[in-house]
């Protein structure tokens, strides 16, 4: 933890050193949020002794994240954003994983501090060249790509922190970029018998945005993970080469109507000609599976004191390889996933791009499957897998 910090401190030292050599920029944010957090389960299976299971859990969420921009000259640039690398940057108080000494008190720990975006980048006119630890911008579609098994609740934002190692070009309307994703070395592994060499898995995506009009714009996306799977047998002869993929496509659009509201659609189709488990990606002893995924949304400016942003997401899961615990999930055909979200933020004060403000959140996230119309599904070790959950929130919030 000291060396890390070390690093950092470093760190900030050269930028200011250098600020006679490059135009710096520091910008970011802080928040502070409490969180009643109720989880529900269900578990219908003959054996179980608890046919349903609620926690209710209250506690409190900080975090602050800094960015710093270096304009270094004809149009190269430097980023970095400094947080705690953990789920969407937000520090838990009470953490005991986090202490300094099993003496200190509870309330006492606090989260290191990571480079989560790292990258060097070229920006002039219409074309835009960036290679590091980037940024990409969360939706619908990244959601069901990375985590076709949690496709919604906003993984790719809070689990994944929206960024990426890799490579992003843009011109115009049309962006592309290309992810590393699983690395190997290459990596060995057994199953039955069979020694495989995997290769890196890599993600390529597009989106292109076209305006109609001034309040239209619709973007086509997408997005396809490949990967080789080399295996050979006991007797050392080769099985083949197999490519685990998975491709995703879909269209995000957004209207805006009027001066104050906003209402922005996607549909998405995900195939995986592997498992759709990303743990499992590249095994081939899983039923493959599709994932469906829309969203509806709408917001509105101006609304009484501020500003209200509500939308709603439904994903269905074909074919998804249930646990062979529990043989009720195995005839099912799929599971579905909805999700809504509702927020008010107001404003409390602002000058120029800093602001201070207050929003209260409403998320509610129901699992269901083809034979439970309950809408429960089972608990497991996996604390994101099959559950009805309630999170509201209050986030304090101030941007400099």
């Amino acid at each position: 933890m000291a060396m890390l910090r070390e690093k950092v401190f470093l760190f900030l030292f050269l930028i200011f050193a250098s600020k006679t050599a490059a135009h710096i920029y520091f910008s970011g944010d802080a928040a502070v949020r409490p969180r009643l957090d109720v989880k529900t389960y269900q578990d219908k299976s003959e054996e179980s002794a608890i046919s349903q299971k609620r926690s209710i859990d209250g506690y409190y969420l900080y975090r602050a994240r800094i960015n710093i921009k270096a304009d270094i000259a004809d149009g190269f640039f430097f980023q970095t954003r400094l947080s705690t690398n953990s789920m969407a940057n937000w520090n838990k108080m009470g953490d005991e994983n986090r202490l300094f000494s099993s003496k200190s008190h509870g309330t006492s720990s606090s989260g290191p501090v990571d480079f989560l975006q790292l990258y060097i980048g070229y920006k002039k006119n219409k074309l835009e060249f960036s290679l590091g630890k980037l940024p990409m911008s969360h939706n619908v579609l990244l959601d069901t790509h990375h985590y076709p098994d949690y496709p919604l609740d906003l993984p790719y934002l809070v689990i994944g922190n929206q960024s990426f190692t890799g490579t992003k070009i843009s011109y115009a309307n049309l962006e592309t970029f290309a992810a590393i994703g699983t690395t190997t070395i290459p990596t060995y592994y057994e199953g039955q018998g069979v020694n495989a060499t995997v290769n890196d898995q890599l993600t390529f995506g597009f989106n292109y945005k076209i305006q109609p009009n001034k309040t239209l714009a619709l973007v086509p996306t997408g997005i396809v993970t490949l990967s080789a799977v080399d295996e050979v047998d006991r007797q050392n002869q080769s099985r083949g080469v197999r490519s685990p993929a998975r491709i995703t496509t879909g269209l995000l659009m957004e209207q805006k109507i009027g001066k104050r509201t906003t209402m922005d659609l996607a549909v998405g189709y995900s195939m995986a000609q592997v498992s759709q488990n990303a743990d499992d990606f590249y095994l081939d002893n899983h039923q493959k599976s599709d994932v469906l995924v829309g969203h509806v949304g709408t917001q509105i400016k101006e609304l009484g004191v501020g500003t209200f942003k509500i939308f709603a997401q439904y994903a269905q899961i074909r074919g998804y390889p249930w646990s062979s615990t529990d043989n009720r999930f195995e005839t099912s055909e799929y599971y579905a996933v909805s999700y809504l979200h509702a927020q008010y933020t107001v404003t409390l004060a602002q000058k120029d791009h800093r602001t201070v403000t207050v929003k209260p959140t409403f998320r509610y996230l129901l699992h269901t499957s083809s034979d439970d119309e309950l809408g429960y599904i089972r608990d497991t070790e996996n604390t994101f897998d099959w559950y009805n959950r309630i999170k509201a929130e209050l986030t304090y919030n101030v941007k400099f």
